[in-house]
């Protein structure tokens, strides 16, 4: 399977360091994740976005 990549704007990345350590590496998980798999189970569509 294909890696995506995920882009974090400058103002997004400023806002995450201010947050405790523990979070920030949750965050980091979590994004890696979608890296691999952008959709997955459990995931639903959002409204009013294509």
């Amino acid at each position: 399977m294909a890696k995506y990549s995920i882009v974090v704007s400058r103002k997004v990345e400023k806002e995450i360091i201010k947050l405790p350590g523990h979070i920030v590496k949750n965050i980091g998980k979590a994004i890696d994740k979608l890296a691999e798999d952008p959709r997955p189970s459990g995931s639903k569509k959002l409204q009013g976005t294509d």
